[in-house]
């Protein structure tokens, strides 16, 4: 059997070669990149006091894109205004729409506000208000918070 022998300093250049190969040519499993394709806010109405509060929630489709994060905008800031984190805050009468769009892709979806000064206390939140018809009979849900 023969023996056959590196030379000096080349066991370096063999290693440093595969961790180039493995680092920029190519990718660890499970760590594709995986693009936003929709995004839509819960709830899609609510109605608030002067003062009161709803947080609102951005889902991003799917699940598992790597880039969840969003942007919120009021169309009226004289009636409702949004955080960074979707609570909105009810600041005069009136009705506004929310936009949350995602920063991946730029898909927007939208929740209506109303804002009542005959809501007292700033509460409650009327929300999730869900509408189904068929041709003689509408049903209507909504949750009371």
């Amino acid at each position: 059997m023969r023996e056959h022998r590196l030379r000096p300093g080349f066991e370096r250049l063999m290693v440093l070669g595969i961790f180039l190969f493995l680092a920029v040519g190519c990718k660890v499993l499970g760590s594709e990149d995986i693009a936003v394709e929709g995004v839509s806010v819960d709830p899609k109405y609510a109605c608030i006091g002067i003062g009161g509060t709803v947080q609102l929630q951005a889902m991003i489709s799917p699940s598992d894109a790597n880039a969840k994060a969003v942007t919120w905008q009021s169309t009226a800031t004289g009636v409702a205004t949004i955080s960074a984190s979707g609570l909105v805050t009810g600041v005069s009468e009136g009705s506004t729409l929310i936009q949350v769009t995602t920063v991946d892709g730029g898909y927007v979806d939208f929740c209506s506000i109303d804002v009542s000064s005959e809501v007292a206390g700033g509460g409650p939140v009327i929300s999730n208000i869900i509408k189904s018809s068929s041709y003689r009979n509408i049903t209507i849900s909504y949750d009371i918070q």
